[in-house]
């Protein structure tokens, strides 16, 4: 990790999940750090434990790109572009209305590429743009068919990007099972008993997850081998946890229930 000592990194979404991991990886590998979420309670308590540069910003606000070009000021220039943020609610196809794919795609897909336009400017010549996708995008999931299209749109605006700038290093990653992050948070337990099972039989469920820490640890290090070979460009990156598919969806069911009193509580 001591080649990312020094480098200027910009990561969105970095308050909770991956992304929170990543910063505090970089951190502690000597990075400077901006960080740009929409939780401020999140973000300051981030700050105060390592010292890194916030700003709150919504990415699905059409406007965003103004606090990013503002982050990125501050930092002086982004060697580093990490993207993190998104959102995964768990919607049939018949129940998603308007307002439903709005919000998907705003913050999956259109935030992003706003992200990226904002710091553009910023970029230095061997800075690395590094965006989390994930394993639906193309093969969409029982009542998550909504979040694999925002997935699959983002993945070809990536590409895109490739085509018109093929001077830029962008490398979409491609997350599966990972604990320690939000995407069972407002999930409808009655919509997952129907759905979770759906994904066993599709054999789209596995038997472990990586953690947020682990999965940290290996992107910085591919963040860290572009700074050693500015030359070499990683397009796309899968990371999956070992060990095979899941056998049995009521742990998964159960923990989804535990989430929703959790929140019904708080």
């Amino acid at each position: 990790m001591s080649d990312l000592a020094g480098q200027r990194m910009l990561v969105v979404g970095g308050s909770s999940g991956v992304g929170r991991a990543m910063v505090r990886g970089a951190r502690q590998a000597g990075a400077i750090v901006g960080v740009a979420a929409r939780r401020l309670e999140l973000l300051e308590t981030l700050q105060a434990e390592c010292g890194c540069l916030i700003r709150q910003v919504d990415i699905a606000d059409p406007e965003c790109g103004a606090a990013i070009d503002d982050l990125a000021r501050r930092l002086g220039g982004v060697d580093q572009l990490v993207i993190t943020a998104a959102v995964v609610p768990m919607i049939p196809l018949r129940s998603m209305t308007a307002a439903d794919w709005a919000q998907l795609m705003a913050v999956n897909c259109i935030g992003p590429n706003l992200v990226i336009s904002a710091a553009f400017p910023h970029l230095t010549p061997d800075a690395q743009v590094l965006v989390v996708s994930s394993d639906s995008s193309g093969a969409p999931w029982h009542s998550l068919a909504g979040y694999a299209a925002s997935k699959s749109a983002l993945d070809d605006s990536l590409r895109a990007w490739r085509v018109e700038h093929p001077e830029l290093r962008v490398t979409r990653v491609t997350l599966a099972a990972t604990s320690e992050t939000d995407i069972s948070r407002g999930m409808d337990p009655s919509v997952a008993a129907v759905a979770i099972p759906q994904w066993i039989v599709q054999g789209r469920l596995l038997a472990n997850q990586m953690t947020t820490d682990d999965v940290a640890l290996q992107l910085l290090s591919i963040l860290a081998a572009g700074v050693a070979a500015p030359e070499t460009v990683i397009d796309d990156l899968m990371l999956r946890p070992r060990g095979g598919l899941m056998g049995s969806a009521t742990s998964t069911i159960e923990q989804v229930e535990q989430q929703a009193f959790l929140e019904g509580t708080s």
